[in-house]
């Protein structure tokens, strides 16, 4: 059975990245691991598009393009044994008849102990980011982060399209 992103806490990140939103009195917060790995100026885009990446890049079975990578705020134990949200991709996007999406953790080199390969249900409200490119040596759509640390040569010489989104998408 996939594992269940945290979405629990999705208002009280939204509250640590700046965004307005009221966080339950109720909750404890769960703080991002390392907030300086969060660009709160790319979330607002980010779950704008999400709805438009969601109906385009999977196929008619459910099955994303192999290309499209998220960025998923997801719980883990940090030192200690504290409890915080940090970011990893998910790829092998799988969506179900009924909507429901579901991928792979992708392995990294952090410290951090996360259920590398294991797969889990994606809650849109978690995706802080997407990447999507239709060929090996197509423009790169996406990746509202790398956009915004970048500018228009370095986009341009990484093979960024100028727009994040793919124009027959729209």
């Amino acid at each position: 059975m996939p594992r269940t992103c945290l979405s629990n806490w999705t208002k009280i990140i939204w509250v640590a990245l700046g965004l307005s939103t009221v966080a339950h009195a109720q909750e404890p917060p769960l703080p991002p691991c390392t907030l300086a790995s969060y660009r709160a100026a790319a979330v607002p885009d980010v779950a704008k598009s999400w709805p438009i990446v969601a109906r385009n890049a999977f196929d008619e079975s459910g099955i994303a393009h192999p290309s499209l990578l998220i960025s998923l705020l997801i719980a883990i134990e940090s030192g200690g044994g504290a409890s915080c949200l940090s970011a990893y991709l998910v790829d092998d996007l799988i969506r179900s008849p009924d909507g429901a999406i579901t991928g792979r953790v992708v392995p990294t080199n952090r410290d951090h102990p996360v259920f590398f390969g294991d797969k889990i249900v994606v809650d849109p409200q978690m995706i802080i980011d997407w990447r999507y490119a239709e060929s090996t040596n197509g423009p790169r759509y996406g990746d509202f982060q790398g956009r915004s640390l970048l500018n228009k040569t370095e986009l341009e010489a990484l093979g960024f399209s100028p727009d994040a989104m793919p124009p027959h998408w729209k």
